[in-house]
């Protein structure tokens, strides 16, 4: 049976059921509900036939939403897959990676996009699935948690028709304490250059940003930019007055930097940058003050996540991960985030 088996005869909803499920009942469950519900799945098998699903193969999916395999010498998503790796062989597991399933379709500007999709057939050879990718599909994610079907996403995700099981990266402390430094060395004047996405990785990242401004109290205005050139996101920081830009993207970040360059600008002096991601590649006589995220940590943590609802690692001495958890990010310091020019 499924979870919404499990909660249309116990009277309740999938999330209760979920929550029952994953240990996370007490004091979010009425007693007498979550005892209804532990007999459903134990009569009903749910539990049984899943153990005994993860006994049998011992192989865990990789589903990606984009390209991961390496395509520049430092590429962004490596120690990702580097640390799945690395959990999968301490833990007698093997990876299996879904990168084939996809769909076509057009998009409301009318070009056509290319995006993947879970499939079925492809999840049942799997005891369970690993999701990443800077933005997860939302109706993916309702559907495994309708069907119980055991997964972790790599990353912050937005509840899905109840919750969603993920390890992220704490952008918004980050990029909070980020903010109040820059204000902190006279900056009032910012530009925010956004990925140009919505995902929940870019919401944290502004939403950081804004309570680090807010929080100071003083005067500082900041403008949001659309996903513009670098030679026009300097005109724009001109225009503006702006003296310090914050960029989302690795890539914009650095053309950002290398424009500056051929301006004859020198970063850290006559105009702040700040990158909130990771760089791609190394620039010649500029380190950028930059993010660096726990990519490696993100993955095993989610690998162990994951193992933990499968029950092919039971939970010792009472204790249970959290299954929404933020490990912190830290700060790059690099040379680009100076005093404001008076």
């Amino acid at each position: 049976m499924t979870q919404a088996d499990i909660a249309r005869l116990a009277g309740t909803s999938q999330s209760v059921v979920s929550l029952v499920i994953n240990g996370r009942a007490e004091g979010r469950v009425a007693p007498e509900l979550a005892a209804r519900v532990r007999v459903l799945l134990r009569t009903g098998g749910y539990l049984r036939d899943r153990a005994q699903r993860v006994d049998a193969t011992r192989v865990i999916g990789v589903f990606t939403y984009e390209a991961v395999f390496p395509s520049v010498a430092v590429d962004f998503y490596h120690p990702f897959l580097a640390g799945l790796e690395r959990a999968a062989e301490a833990s007698g597991h093997d990876l299996l990676l879904f990168t084939s399933a996809s769909v076509e379709s057009r998009s409301s500007s009318g070009v056509e996009r290319r995006s993947r999709v879970l499939d079925d057939h492809r999840l049942g050879r799997v005891d369970g699935c690993i999701l990443l990718g800077r933005e997860v599909d939302t109706e993916d994610l309702a559907r495994l948690t309708a069907t119980g079907y055991p997964y972790v996403s790599v990353g912050r995700r937005d509840d899905a028709d109840g919750p969603v099981p993920y390890v992220g990266a704490d952008y918004v402390t980050a990029t909070k304490e980020i903010a109040a430094e820059a204000i902190g060395l006279g900056h009032r004047r910012f530009l925010y250059v956004p990925y140009g996405s919505d995902s929940e990785s870019s919401r944290d990242r502004y939403r950081g940003f804004r309570t680090g401004i807010e929080e100071t109290g003083l005067p500082v205005s900041h403008r949001r930019l659309d996903h513009l050139g670098a030679r026009d996101v300097l005109g724009a920081a001109a225009q503006d007055g702006a003296t310090c830009i914050i960029v989302e993207d690795a890539s914009h970040g650095e053309a950002i930097a290398r424009a500056t360059r051929r301006a004859g600008l020198v970063l850290g002096r006559d105009l702040s940058l700040v990158l909130l991601h990771e760089m791609q590649r190394p620039l010649v006589g500029t380190e950028l003050t930059r993010l660096r995220i726990p990519r490696a940590e993100m993955a095993t943590e989610a690998f162990a996540l994951l193992l933990q609802i499968t029950g092919a690692a039971p939970a010792t001495s009472g204790e249970t991960l959290p299954w929404q958890r933020l490990l912190p990010v830290t700060r790059v310091t690099g040379r680009t985030l100076g005093q404001a020019p008076v």
